[in-house]
């Protein structure tokens, strides 16, 4: 069961501006399946994001680092790509020592 202070802490929020999909927030594994949700319709548009723009994330997990490969992966089975910009520090760390900063193009 997750207490009130944590799901409080735990929101994050995503929009589509243009091309640039914005990500904000506490991005961990209490808010990853809404946003998920959320960016499935995103992905199903006419005018999928080139770019997720990631200067508002206040917290990333692991949750988070999964939740980019999926939408790289989805990209990459559209024959587009899809870049990172903004990455926290922390983001960066997490992925390499997953080993997975290169395949997020974060190196």
């Amino acid at each position: 069961m997750v207490d009130q202070q944590t799901a409080s802490v735990s929101s994050a929020d995503l929009n589509l501006e243009g091309q640039c999909l914005k990500l904000s927030g506490v991005v961990d594994k209490h808010s990853v399946s809404g946003l998920h949700k959320k960016s499935v319709e995103i992905a199903r548009s006419d005018n999928p994001p080139t770019e997720v723009c990631l200067e508002a994330v206040a917290h990333i997990d692991s949750a988070g680092l999964a939740l980019l490969l999926e939408w790289r992966s989805w990209a990459r089975r559209a024959g587009q790509q899809l870049s990172l910009s903004h990455a926290p520090r922390q983001l960066r760390m997490l992925a390499r020592l997953s080993q997975l900063d290169e395949v997020l193009g974060l190196e």
